[in-house]
């Protein structure tokens, strides 16, 4: 079977994340995230296989009643490439996920807002040595 479509749908979420248009959010499986769509919903997962230390990403797509239908790792997408060289979709799927995690966590906005609170205030700014910078 072609993995195109999931490949697309690999890029498509990744982008679609680092521009700020998917509202990720904390999965009730340990470091999964989910997003709703009309037609269901999908989760991003890492998953670590028994026998080695390196986790795999996976997707899941779920029917609206929360019935998984389909489920799909970087494994199988490098897998149906057969390419040479490394994993470009273990890559894209590791970048998912974890940018899924900080927009599920809010760590984007805790960062903003402690960046613009300490840039507006009158705090003394040390050098990089932490010495204070000459007057």
């Amino acid at each position: 079977m072609s993995m195109e479509k999931q490949k697309r749908l690999v890029d498509r979420l990744l982008t679609m994340t680092l521009t700020g248009q998917l509202g990720w959010k904390a999965a009730e499986r340990d470091k999964t995230f989910e997003v709703s769509f009309e037609a269901g919903r999908l989760s991003v997962g890492a998953v670590s296989p028994s026998h080695l230390s390196i986790p795999d990403y996976e997707i899941s797509l779920y029917k609206a009643d929360r019935t998984e239908v389909e489920t799909f790792t970087d494994s199988d997408l490098y897998e149906d490439e057969r390419a040479s060289g490394p994993n470009a979709w273990r890559k894209k799927m590791h970048d998912l996920h974890e940018y899924a995690r900080r927009t599920a966590l809010g760590a984007e906005e805790i960062l903003n807002s402690i960046l613009n609170e300490i840039e507006a205030s009158n705090v003394v700014r040390l050098g990089p040595g932490g010495e204070q910078p000459p007057k």
